[in-house]
C-alpha cells in the first residue's frame, strides 16, 4: 500500500511542477501579447559586469519613485509602482505604494532599495535581464554598452505590463531592435571581404 501512496505523491508533485511551469510561461506570454508597452530609458552599467551568462543586464535611468511615509519602508520590501507614458512615449514612474493597485492604472512590482529624500525612494526593477541566444550575447553586450555611453544614440528597454506583471520584450538602440543589430553585425563578420 505504501508503494502506491509514494507513487501517487510523486505523480502529484510532478503534475504540480508542470502546472507551475506552464502557468509562469502562459502568464508571460499573455503579458507580451496583451500588455501595454512602455519605453524605459537605459543608463550605463559597470563596464566590468554588464553581461552574465546568456543575458544582457540593463540599468534604467529613472530608479526613484514618489511614495507616502518614506519612514515605513524597509530594504527589500515589495513596492507597487504606477507607471504612465509621457507625451514622448517614455515611461514615467508616477507613484509607489505597499499595496496592490486597483485603480485601473498600469503598475509593476519592484523592490525597495533605499530612501532618496523625504517623499521618494529608490527601487530595483524586476526586469533587468534580457535573455538571448548565447552566440549573440557578446555582440549584444557591445552594442548595448556603446549605445548607453553615446549621448547621440537613443536606447531604451521595451517592457510590456499587464495586471502588475512586467516582461522585458526588447532593447531598442537607435530605433532598431538589438536582435536586428546583432544579426546585421554577425552577417558583416561572416561575409567574405573583397
Amino acid at each position: 500500500m505504501t508503494k502506491w501512496i509514494r507513487l501517487g505523491f510523486f505523480l502529484l508533485l510532478a503534475v504540480a511542477q508542470l502546472y507551475i511551469t506552464f502557468d509562469v510561461i502562459t502568464t508571460k506570454e499573455e503579458v507580451l501579447d496583451r500588455g501595454k508597452a512602455y519605453k524605459f530609458n537605459v543608463a550605463p552599467v559597470d563596464p566590468n559586469d554588464p553581461f552574465r551568462g546568456k543575458y544582457v543586464t540593463l540599468r534604467f535611468r529613472d530608479n526613484a519613485v514618489r511614495v507616502d511615509y518614506v519612514e515605513e519602508w524597509t530594504k527589500g520590501d515589495l513596492i507597487y509602482v504606477q507607471v504612465e507614458n509621457d507625451e514622448d512615449g517614455i515611461a514615467q514612474l508616477v507613484y509607489g505604494t505597499k499595496y496592490a493597485m486597483d485603480n485601473g492604472k498600469d503598475f509593476f512590482v519592484a523592490t525597495y532599495r533605499g530612501k532618496l529624500n523625504e517623499d521618494s525612494v529608490y527601487i530595483d526593477y524586476p526586469f533587468t535581464r534580457y535573455y538571448m541566444e548565447e552566440s549573440k550575447a557578446p555582440i549584444a553586450e557591445s552594442i548595448y554598452r556603446e549605445s548607453v555611453f553615446n549621448t547621440n544614440i537613443e536606447a531604451y528597454g521595451v517592457v510590456k505590463i499587464l495586471h502588475g506583471e512586467a516582461v522585458l520584450e526588447d532593447i531598442i538602440v537607435d530605433n532598431r531592435s538589438i536582435l536586428d543589430l546583432v544579426e546585421e553585425e554577425q552577417k558583416e563578420t561572416l561575409s567574405p571581404t573583397n
